[in-house]
């Protein structure tokens, strides 16, 4: 009976002792999953962005809705923005406030480009994704904050999808 208390509680330091590895193997598993999927997509939508042609880049579907180089440039703009509160701050000379204002298109994609590489390195620096922060005004968590960029980079290839459908512009990768 000694002997196999003596097993369990070593069983248990056991596996208390290996409890934070194991977390941060998942911790970096996850990251590591959302940096791909947001890779894949940057991948994705500065393809679309290069296909679709210059003279389309002020279309609107109607008024009061954002151009092609307003949507390029606000989701590039959201890139810098959901980076920096996870804490990798927007390069020097980078200003996400103005971006909205560039409508060349070779300006859009390099912008679109640089913003997506930020944003998915900014994803892999995450190290701790319980950690506490303000997202729009209520209490939340980095993972919080990790999410909204992930989805906020679908709805916006998605949107650029429609647009260059819109546009009869086939993207690339359907062809």
């Amino acid at each position: 009976m000694y002997r196999s208390r003596v097993l369990a509680a070593l069983l248990c330091a056991l596996v208390l002792a290996s409890s934070p590895a194991l977390f941060a193997e998942h911790h970096e598993t996850e990251t590591n999953a959302y940096q791909r999927n947001v890779d894949f997509v940057a991948g994705r939508v500065v393809q679309l962005a290069e296909a679709i042609p210059a003279e389309a880049y002020g279309w609107r579907p109607m008024e009061g809705v954002r151009s092609v180089s307003e949507a390029i440039m606000h989701m590039a703009a959201a890139n810098y923005f959901f980076a920096g509160r996870l804490g990798t701050p927007a390069p020097e000379g980078v200003d996400p406030q103005n971006m909205e204002q560039i409508t060349d298109k070779a300006e859009c994609v390099a912008a679109l480009e640089a913003s997506m590489k930020h944003i998915v390195a900014a994803l892999g620096r995450v190290e701790d994704l319980d950690a506490a922060m303000d997202v729009f005004g209520r209490e939340a968590t980095a993972h919080d904050m990790v999410l909204i960029a992930v989805g906020h980079a679908h709805e916006h290839f998605g949107q650029l999808i429609a647009y260059a459908r819109a546009n009869q512009v086939v993207p690339p990768w359907s062809q």
